[in-house]
């Protein structure tokens, strides 16, 4: 077979192919199932159609011929406008209510006002919460190197002597490798 002949049966291939795709499945209303309404719920909070499908024992291509369906797309749209008005609302109500949050922990801390009497345990964990939003948190990660090494009891010794001298006069050490 030469390059034309392959060309020609390629594009006859292609051709039927293209014949026999079928249009997309339209949904009727009067059907909606169960299971639509789930797929629709699962589609809106961003689940991926393979994993609706393996939960929902479905094939693939029908959670993507919902999916595709404009009945379905125009129920998840309106869903998704929704989750996201209710979603701006709830960060507009937190704006709104920082100040007051910020001035009860701020009581709380000094103890005076509604912080009046509480217990210093309280105390003292809002005032480690504000201070790690502030950006002044404990250390959360440590990264440290390990070195192994062969020491003779004279170098042992003079290690301990060292330390000993260090935490007499409150040094910190910082030890690094000799090469």
């Amino acid at each position: 077979m030469n390059v034309r002949d392959y060309a020609l049966n390629y594009n006859k291939a292609l051709t039927l192919a293209k014949q026999r795709k079928t249009p997309p499945r339209v949904i009727d209303p009067k059907r909606v199932q169960d299971y639509h309404h789930e797929v629709v719920r699962r589609l809106v909070i961003g689940d991926r159609p393979k994993d609706i499908a393996a939960d929902l024992k479905l094939d693939v291509s029908t959670i993507y011929a919902l999916k595709n369906s404009p009945m379905i797309e125009e129920k998840v749209n309106l869903l998704q406008a929704v989750r996201d008005e209710e979603c701006v609302e709830i960060a507009r109500e937190i704006q709104e209510f920082a100040p007051k949050a910020l001035k009860l922990i701020h009581e709380v801390i000094v103890g005076e006002g509604e912080g009046e009497g509480a217990p210093i345990a309280l105390r003292v964990r809002a005032a480690q919460t504000e201070l790690d939003r502030a950006g002044f948190s404990p250390v959360r990660k440590f990264q440290g190197e390990m070195i192994n090494a062969h020491l003779t009891l004279d170098e042992v010794n003079e290690i301990k002597s060292r330390a000993r001298e260090a935490r007499r006069a409150g040094v910190v050490i910082d030890v690094t490798a000799e090469k």
